[in-house]
């Protein structure tokens, strides 16, 4: 599906719809509601767009990550241990080797937003 719609993908949720086209048909048990992916599902539904703009999520966070590990080696820190349990929760949200649900389930993206308060909330207090 992503190499016929590279750029914006066949559409939010509309990956069962497309996969019924005897062109994507592996079996009659491939089709499926999702492919079990977030990045796959993620190429295939929003194409590149998408894919693109959650590859900068990805690096931001990145970004940090890697700050906190070098001044680990020098002795400080970046992050609290609060702040590197919710980096940690996210993390294995995104993490691109597992079978996942559905990314564009409400209860899928409640466990990965929720995260994010209170990073944000966390990050606050400790520049004050």
């Amino acid at each position: 599906m992503f190499l016929d719609n590279k750029i914006f993908g066949v559409g939010v949720k509309n990956f069962r719809n497309f996969c019924n086209k005897e062109k994507y048909e592996e079996s009659s048990l491939s089709c499926s509601t999702h492919p079990h992916n977030t990045y796959i599902q993620i190429l295939s539904e929003t194409g590149l767009v998408g894919f693109i703009f959650l590859m900068l999520i990805v690096i931001y966070f990145l970004k940090f990550i890697f700050k906190h590990l070098l001044l680990r080696f020098k002795g400080k820190s970046f992050f609290s241990d609060f702040e590197i349990c919710i980096l940690s929760g996210i993390a294995i949200y995104l993490w691109p080797f597992i079978p996942s649900g559905n990314v564009f389930n409400n209860w899928l993206n409640i466990i990965m937003v929720l995260n994010l308060p209170f990073l944000i909330w966390s990050r606050k207090i400790s520049k004050t």
